[in-house]
């Protein structure tokens, strides 16, 4: 598949009369962005705000975080299935991308910060946390991708007695709405660069690759057919492995939400490294999405099995598999590594490293011999954060505390700040 992706780098984000993109400076009408949210049922209230690099802010609560991108040439919307969106096939044609801008769906809760780790020790007293995610746009916390664009900030206040699958529809709606409308101020401009993603010959004298992402479904927690959690096409259950072209992913073919941003899913440096290194060194013959939290040894040895088939047929030599971190889901990618590697399949496992709340245990669950290759994403170990000037994810409000400096980080499981899964962020492994 071939795929036009028109690059417009923004330098400044300004509100504005009307919403539109005059040379570098992204101008948005505030009231005019913000009257379809206000205007929804389940929303009670909601709050516009830029947070720019360096400043002294902080972003707390964030449901997703989405780079504005929109079609204007090939079928189908990016982020197809996401809030209704179209399903059909995306990943050719060509898309604009409005460079450096971050669009970041806040979710306004009971959002006290997490002053004490040693409080909670179990992931279950920890799910509210979860929530709690939160971005540092200076100082030595701005370490996630989202520290360096221009935050274009949507905090939405929901109506009592949703549920999540609710929410998420909500939440969603208001955010790819709000997305949609900064990429369409590109419409009838000329990019400022242009570069061509095309996969779709091979050269036969090269080995073929294929990238294997390991997502986590929620249906565990939200049952089969809720839309809360990171989708495939809309669909985010449990299910066997999809194959996708590598331009696919770059339209938004994975969207995120809660578990996963979709900003690293369209921007994976992994993806995009590959894609430019097509029919030079290698082949990118495809993308195997697979999915985590199965409930049973029998279910992850089947789910491996069939991605390390969906790869053969591929034709492929290697993979580059990914992981989503946590207990279950470690399991269920190694699983897939013992799968490839039987088969023949060469593999380098790009992980972040799992140290518990003390910050004294092992990088990874096990380590069977099929983990020959392994690239870290960095351990859980983050902060302190500096006391900041404003805090962002608030329609009226928010615990002052937010405001004072935030306690170290140590270990991964359950730390949303620091989630890494493809290298984007600043934060580096230790020794060990």
């Amino acid at each position: 598949m071939r795929l036009e992706m028109g690059v417009f780098q923004v330098e400044d984000v300004r509100f504005g009369s009307r919403t539109a993109l005059d040379g570098r400076v992204l101008y948005l009408d505030h009231d005019a962005l913000l009257a379809p949210v206000l205007g929804e049922s389940d929303i009670e209230d909601a709050k516009l705000e830029i947070a720019r690099p360096g400043e002294s802010a902080r972003v707390v609560g964030y449901y997703d975080v989405v780079e504005p991108r929109v079609k204007v040439q090939g079928q189908g919307t990016v982020y197809p299935g996401k809030a209704g969106r179209s399903i059909a096939t995306v990943g050719e044609g060509r898309t604009h991308r409005l460079g450096g801008v971050s669009v970041i769906a806040c979710h306004e809760q009971d959002l006290k910060p997490y002053l004490d780790r040693e409080e909670v020790v179990r992931p279950q007293r920890r799910a509210a946390w979860a929530w709690h995610r939160f971005i540092d746009m200076s100082g030595p916390g701005a370490i996630l991708s989202y520290s360096s664009t221009i935050n274009v900030c949507l905090t939405v206040k929901l109506k009592d007695g949703l549920n999540l699958s609710d929410k998420a529809i909500v939440i969603d709606t208001a955010l790819f709405r709000l997305s949609d409308s900064l990429a369409e101020t590109t419409a009838g401009l000329e990019p400022q660069h242009i570069e061509v993603f095309d996969t779709t010959e091979r050269e036969p004298s090269l080995p073929n690759v294929v990238v294997v992402m390991l997502l986590a479904a929620t249906e565990i927690i939200t049952g089969p057919r809720s839309l809360h959690g990171t989708a495939v096409y809309g669909v985010t259950r449990l299910s066997a492995p999809w194959v996708l072209a590598p331009t696919e992913m770059l339209d938004g073919a994975v969207a995120g939400g809660h578990t996963h941003d979709t900003w690293p899913l369209v921007n994976n440096p992994i993806v995009e490294g590959l894609c430019r290194r097509h029919g030079e060194d290698l082949n990118f013959v495809g993308c195997i999405v697979g999915r985590t939290n199965w409930g049973g040894e029998e279910e992850m040895k089947l789910a491996a099995n069939r991605a390390a088939q969906a790869a053969r047929l591929l034709g492929a030599a290697g993979a580059i598999v990914t992981n989503d971190v946590r207990g279950r889901r470690f399991v269920d990618s190694v699983r897939t590594i013992e799968a490839f590697e039987r088969l023949g399949i060469q593999t380098v496992f790009v992980t972040e490293e799992e140290d518990n709340e003390a910050g004294n245990a092992p990088p990874f669950l096990y380590h069977p011999p099929e983990m020959a290759a392994i690239v870290s994403t960095g351990t859980g170990q983050a902060g302190p954060f500096p006391a900041v000037e404003r805090v962002i994810g608030s329609t009226n409000g928010i615990d002052g505390a937010w405001y004072d400096e935030l306690k170290l980080i140590v270990g991964r499981y359950g730390a949303g700040h620091v989630r890494d899964h493809y290298g984007i962020g600043a934060q580096s492994c230790v020794d060990y």
